[in-house]
């Protein structure tokens, strides 16, 4: 399966493509993940999404998997950050992550990448998988929290906090 398919890095012109990809890796996420394209957007600035570090794998013209890969250093070391790796569901459990990230690896040493940094969630034990036997390993844990209306806090918000 993985024969018949191409992968290369992306570039701001994939976007429509890569926006698909997104949503459909993404439907059957632990934690919701519906983002309007401009919000997908906003993301990617976040992340210094670098185009050129960031790769897709294709069948044909349609998308079916991609990593996304900000830059930026981490402790003077030169870094890609792993903004997001998706795999549309049909194409799980083939090797296709394992295969991005062998072909990512080559253009970050290009680029002098000298690290990867990612975050994963603890019960996503597929990916812990994957990520553990390319050779990532654990650093810190982080607590993540959300509140979808902050402004309606039972006490004030913080003077750091904007809104």
């Amino acid at each position: 399966m993985l024969d018949k398919l191409s992968i290369r890095t992306l570039a701001p012109a994939d976007f429509p493509e890569l926006y698909r990809a997104f949503i459909a890796a993404f439907a059957d996420y632990k934690t919701t993940m519906r983002l309007t394209a401009d919000e997908l957007r906003l993301r990617f600035k976040r992340i210094s999404l670098d185009y050129r570090l960031s790769a897709g794998a294709f069948d044909g013209e349609q998308m079916v998997g991609f990593i996304l890969t900000g830059k930026g250093g981490f402790n003077g070391i030169p870094t890609a950050y792993n903004g997001g790796t998706g795999i549309l569901p049909a194409w799980r459990n083939i090797g296709l992550a394992k295969s991005i990230y062998s072909y990512l690896f080559r253009i970050y040493r290009k680029h002098g990448i000298g690290q990867c940094l990612l975050e994963v969630m603890t019960n996503n034990e597929p990916a812990l998988q994957l990520y553990e036997g390319l050779g990532f390993q654990k650093e810190r844990l982080l607590r993540c929290y959300a509140a979808k209306e902050p402004w309606k806090a039972s006490r004030p918000l913080s003077k750091s906090v904007r809104v």
